[in-house]
């Protein structure tokens, strides 16, 4: 069993790559690791910063990591993280397999929008919401199905749209 508390400013620096978030305040972390063969399997992890609560278990084989994620987003909370994000809201859950192998990342999930504004500039819910991307080879493909899109603008106009779906390729630029 692992358990620990630290600091994510000195998490953050421990990353070999710079990062373009800048995490802060305190983390909680734990969990059961246990070495099955080349495996190394993770069970009862858990995650917890004002920003982020999650709960996760997965494997590790070579470098290969498979893991299942619970998570709770605390819009406020992550704008500290992200300059000039400014989000307003109630906790965004999130459940998500996630994968990740040399070059490659891909996730699929679930999640729901109670109500996500940014500023004054109006805002955004949805009832479900099914997303699987992948990030790998220089871009960032994937596809999500929202239900019951409203988007509101500062004026108090709305939008609705019972169903949308989202395709979106993006590629990295040199």
């Amino acid at each position: 069993d692992v358990e620990g508390k630290g600091d994510l400013e000195a998490l953050a620096a421990l990353s070999p790559e710079p990062l373009s978030i800048k995490p802060a305040g305190p983390v909680t972390f734990g969990g059961r690791i246990e070495r099955q063969g080349e495996r190394l399997r993770i069970d009862g992890g858990h995650l917890a910063t004002a920003a982020v609560t999650a709960a996760f278990s997965g494997e590790i084989l070579g470098s290969t990591r498979s893991f299942a994620l619970n998570a709770d987003l605390v819009p406020a909370e992550l704008s500290r993280w992200v300059a000039g994000l400014d989000l307003q809201g109630a906790v965004v859950p999130v459940e998500a397999a996630v994968r990740i192998e040399a070059g490659r990342t891909e996730a699929t999930g679930k999640t729901r929008i109670g109500r996500l504004a940014r500023g004054a500039a109006g805002s955004v819910s949805t009832g479900a919401v099914e997303f699987s991307t992948t990030l790998g080879g220089g871009s960032l493909a994937g596809t999500a199905r929202i239900s019951d899109l409203v988007v509101t603008a500062a004026g108090g106009e709305a939008v609705k749209d019972p169903a949308v779906s989202v395709v979106y390729d993006v590629a990295q630029s040199a």
